[in-house]
């Protein structure tokens, strides 16, 4: 049947508001990742901040962007192997251009540079982070924390972990921090739920917050209490760190799926070029061959007696491949390493 105008204008429409709704779902589904992998524009900013103290480096020099009115950052010249992280910052027209953790503001602008994961700087901040925290660095490993929270009545002791998951061959296969803790009455401990416990500690120790450090005294408290409450911390740990590995068990499936996938579609694509290069040589060599000389012919029948090799060995090469994926996700190994202790105690204004 004809399309008449209107019902093409009709399923314009839905269409747009189809694209529309997909896009504002997708969004939403990013800023919530980002959210719960703490990757949000400030806590980006905070890794650098604390990555440019650690390297001893001059800090970023706020300011205020002219067009939208929102923070941005200057990058002041650094040293040593930091000074390769600002290549690219400098630019014809604009000189040393500003940085910017948010990806709104930046996007659409080629006056300021936004500063996402993989930057250069981004990178050698969580690079140094990374090599502090799993090393004998500069870092502390325990913080007791004075807090304004309503929901907080009483202490809570949490820790910080890393969860590794290893394939056969030792190749990691994911890898995160965990939260896991409860809360401290004298030498009692109560497990928090993962969702409350998250919510307290994002809210203590947000980018945007800037906790006390408790009394002598409540540290000293909470060094007296610790033999009797290390094994329940350690406990609600493991407890954690299993939920976390039936979780990733589908996940780590998929990631397999994903690996056969990404291997044979290289293959299959290797593949195709192969015998396309060959039936434009045979084409070619048609036409052309008997104006070629003796040296050029022989170079010519060797490039596509290698191609032919090449592709001759290309099922093989996809078996054993495919074989060393599976190999490698048959025994996946699950390990964790407590990193960081947390005890959070209600300040006085709000007990």
């Amino acid at each position: 049947d004809a399309v008449t105008p209107k019902t093409a204008v009709r399923q314009a429409l839905k269409v747009e508001r189809e694209l529309r709704a997909e896009a504002d779902r997708l969004r939403a589904t990013l800023a919530g990742s980002a959210r719960e992998l703490h990757s949000t524009p400030a806590d980006v900013e905070r890794v650098v901040r604390v990555g440019l103290a650690l390297g001893r480096q001059s800090p970023l020099q706020p300011g205020t962007d002219e067009q939208s009115g929102q923070r941005i950052w200057r990058v002041p010249p650094l040293t040593g192997s930091w000074s390769r992280t600002t290549t690219g910052l400098v630019d014809r027209d604009y000189g040393a251009r500003p940085i910017s953790f948010d990806a709104s503001l930046a996007a659409s602008r080629t006056d300021l540079v936004l500063a996402h994961l993989n930057h250069p700087l981004v990178a050698m901040a969580t690079r140094l982070l990374r090599a502090e925290v799993w090393g004998a660095g500069h870092l502390a490993r325990a913080a007791s924390l004075a807090i304004n929270d309503t929901r907080v009545s009483a202490p809570v002791l949490a820790a910080y972990s890393r969860l590794v998951l290893v394939g056969t061959d030792g190749k990691r296969l994911h890898e995160e921090l965990f939260p896991a803790g409860g809360w401290l009455r004298g030498s009692s401990f109560a497990r928090l739920g993962v969702t409350e416990l998250a919510s307290i500690l994002d809210a203590a120790l947000g980018p945007d917050t800037t906790p006390q450090q408790t009394p002598r005294s409540v540290r000293d408290d909470l060094a007296r209490t610790w033999p009797k409450v290390a094994g329940s911390l350690e406990a609600a740990i493991t407890a954690r760190a299993r939920e976390r590995e039936a979780s990733l068990q589908r996940s780590v499936a998929k990631r397999q799926a994903d690996e056969k996938a990404r291997t044979t579609a290289l293959l299959d694509g290797f593949e195709r070029s192969l015998r396309t290069a060959l039936a434009e040589q045979d084409r070619d060599q048609q036409l052309s061959f008997a104006d070629l000389d003796s040296d050029e012919r022989s170079q010519l029948t060797a490039d596509r007696d290698a191609w032919q090799q090449r592709l001759d060995a290309l099922p093989g090469e996809r078996e054993a491949e495919l074989a060393a994926i599976t190999r490698r996700y048959a025994t996946v190994q699950v390990l964790w390493f407590p990193a960081a202790v947390v005890h959070l105690v209600p300040a006085p204004a709000s007990r």
